[in-house]
This record gives C-alpha cells, structure tokens and sequence, in this order.
C-alpha cells in the first residue's frame, strides 16, 4: 500500500505529512472569503462568498465554500463567476466572466471555463479545454484534451468530447456519443446514442426538411453503421427509409426525405467506416 498522506491545518496554514513526517513546507493559504461581500447563486439562491487573493489582495469571484476552490495550485475563480453545491475546481484551472459551475461538476487540469459557460451535475472539464459563450455541460459529460465546446452547444448524458474537437453553435452532443480528433461539430446538428465522430465527415446535417422542416442529423456509430436522428425519429438509416414509405407513401416530404438519404449514404461512403 501507498503512503497515507494527511492534511492539517493550523493557525491559517496546510502542512502536508506521510505518516509522522513532513515532507513539504507548510503552504500558506492562496485566498480568504470576503464575509461582506456575498450574494445569491443564480440557480437555487444559496449564499456565495466573494473571494480574495491573500498575496496581493486580488479580489475573485464567488464560491459557496473552500471546498468549491483548491487552496493549493494556480487554479481560480475571476470575475463575476460562481462555483457552488459539490462543485470543485483545482489544478491550473479556471472559472472566469459570468460561468456558473454546480452540482457535483468539476474543472481541473489547465481547463478554462469562462463567459456565460454552465457545467453542472456530474460533468468533468479538464486538460487543456475550454469551455465558453453559453454553451452548457451536464449530466456525466466529459470535455478534454485541447477540445473546445462554446457558442449555445450543450455537452450531456455520458458524452465525450476530446481531442481538438469543436461543437459550437446550437449543436448537441448526448447519449454516450464521442465527438473527437479534429472533427467540428455546428450549426444545429444533433450527435446522440452511440455516435463517433472522429472527423467532420462522420456526420452529416439536412434541414429544415420534411414535414416538420426538422433538421436531420446523420452520424456513424461505434459499429460502422448510420443512424438519423430527426424529431422523435432515431435508428439505422434503413429502418427510417421504411419509416418514410409507410407513413408518406409517395408524397412530396417522402421524396425530400428519401433524397436525404441518398446524400447522407454518399457521403459516408467517403469514409472508411461507413459500413454501407
């Protein structure tokens, strides 16, 4: 078994010691809470404590306690920024502008969360990414690597994203769907079930179109195989050409739909994994 390693404060400072012995300086504490400058958490109204640098006097953002920010690290909450509930943010990392970081979520590594940026739940940030504008995470969500989720995109369920992938827009990646390597995700395509998307060519977006003028979102998922996603519609490409012909017969929207899907089938079969 490894050492067990303890943490003890005293008089304002952590020492850190394996068993009986210290092996670390004692490290003085990186900020304080302002106790009169408070103000409610944007989403359940619970008491938030502005933060101040104890070096220099920097003044930060807001947490609930010191357990949302490590006092150990370079990490830090800036601006006008909340971090609150379970929620902990530590390493290099940092929750700036006006995001909001909740739940039992967590920021860590050399990862950025900053404008009007959500994570909640059970998401993780870390490594190298960034996450910004109004885009939201939740659920148990995963955004690393050097990947970027920004714009009104929304990261949830079990999904990953990594790599240097990008999802912008009012694009959604959900289900256990993986958007990675150098892919881009935009517009208002919607990446679900057992998607991978390892280049922007995994993944095609038609619309508005149909009956509904929906958008029709295609990707390959983790077997080689084409799935669409539209309205309450998800399932192989081939069951929804089927779908199509029993409930539009010959009409004007089963024509538009079934083009869509000579498109979407070309256009996989540039890709390696395409399985048609």
């Amino acid at each position: 078994m490894g050492d067990q390693v303890e943490l003890s404060k005293i008089n304002g400072t952590y020492s850190q010691k394996i068993g009986v012995l210290k092996v670390s300086d004692i490290v003085t504490e990186k900020y304080e809470l302002i106790q009169s400058d408070t103000r409610k958490s944007s989403e359940d109204g619970r008491k938030l404590y502005r933060i101040r640098r104890i070096k220099n006097g920097e003044f930060g953002g807001y947490i609930e306690s010191e357990n949302n920010l490590s006092q150990f690290g370079e990490a830090w909450v800036s601006g006008e920024a909340q971090v609150f509930g379970e929620a902990r943010v530590f390493g290099e990392a940092r929750v700036s502008g006006k995001a909001r970081v909740s739940g039992k979520a967590r920021v860590s590594g050399k990862a950025w969360v900053s404008g009007k940026a959500w994570v909640s739940g059970k998401a993780w940030v870390s490594g190298e990414a960034l996450v910004f504008g109004k885009a939201r995470m939740f659920g148990e969500a995963r955004v690393f690597g050097e990947a970027q989720v920004f714009g009104e995109a929304w990261v949830s369920g079990e999904a990953w994203v990594y790599g240097k992938a990008r999802v912008s827009g009012e694009a959604q990646v959900f289900g256990e769907a993986w958007v990675f390597g150098e892919a881009r995700v935009s517009g208002k395509a919607w990446v679900y079930g057992e998607a991978r998307v390892k280049e922007t060519i995994y993944y095609l977006t038609v619309g508005p179109i149909g009956s509904r003028n929906s958008t029709m979102t295609a990707t390959i998922n983790k077997t080689g195989g084409i799935d669409i996603l539209t309205g309450c519609w998800f399932g192989p490409l081939k069951d929804f050409r089927k779908r199509v012909i029993e409930t539009h017969g010959a009409n004007k929207f089963a024509e538009e739909y079934l083009a869509a899907c000579d498109l979407i089938e070309v256009r996989m079969r540039l890709s390696t994994k395409a399985g048609v």
